[in-house]
C-alpha cells in the first residue's frame, strides 16, 4: 500500500519542488543595471600550454655515416 501511494506522491513533490525552483519569478519585476567607469590600458595575454612544440620549416640533418660505430658522439 505504501508503494502504491508513496512513490507517485513523491514524484509530484519532486516535480512541484523542480517547478518552483526552475520557473518561480524573483520578487522584483526590474532587471538591475550594472554600470561601471571604463578605462584605457594594454591588454597583456599570457598563453601557457604544456605539449610538443613542432616548427613549421624543418630540415634533417645528418652527419657521416658511421661514427657512431666506432663510438663518436659529438662531431
Amino acid at each position: 500500500m505504501l508503494k502504491k501511494v508513496g512513490i507517485p506522491l513523491a514524484i509530484v513533490a519532486l516535480l512541484v519542488a523542480g517547478y518552483f525552483v526552475f520557473f518561480a519569478e524573483s520578487g522584483s519585476e526590474e532587471g538591475v543595471d550594472l554600470t561601471t567607469k571604463v578605462k584605457r590600458d594594454d591588454l597583456q595575454i599570457d598563453v601557457t600550454v604544456t605539449g610538443e612544440l613542432e616548427a613549421k620549416n624543418s630540415v634533417q640533418v645528418m652527419g657521416p655515416s658511421g661514427l657512431q660505430s666506432v663510438r663518436i658522439w659529438q662531431v
